[in-house]
């Protein structure tokens, strides 16, 4: 009996360590969007455009922003954070810099993250 309850014991505390140890995907959004908080003033209002990605990934966008507003209607904002696929980014970067400015960029190990304005 306390051999079982040694076991579970330390069973729990291997499981909780493994589960604290794991980023998720928000601790990635957070990183990859972290130089970009001191670029936007507070309540900024910007455009979210990311075609190849997830709701789940705005959402985590718009939460990491905070306070920060973040609105898919990208047409409607000068200013526009967009996520592309590191495939993508080279040629997207090119076209976007031809009628938008580049304030700030970054890439993880899956995306390239842009924030622009129009020029």
């Amino acid at each position: 009996m306390i051999c079982s309850l040694f076991a579970v014991t330390i069973a729990a505390g291997q499981f909780g360590l493994r589960i604290h140890a794991e980023s998720d995907d928000i601790d990635k959004i957070e990183a990859a969007l972290y130089g970009l908080r001191q670029v936007l003033p507070p309540g900024a209002r910007i455009g979210y455009n990311a075609p190849y990605t997830s709701n789940e990934t705005g959402y985590q966008v718009k939460y990491v922003l905070t306070p920060a507003y973040v609105c898919r209607a990208a047409n409607n904002y000068d200013t526009v954070i967009h996520i592309y696929p590191l495939a993508m980014a080279d040629s997207l970067t090119a076209a976007l810099s031809i009628a938008h400015k580049i304030i700030w960029q970054n890439k993880d190990n899956q995306n390239a993250f842009l924030l622009t304005c129009r020029k």
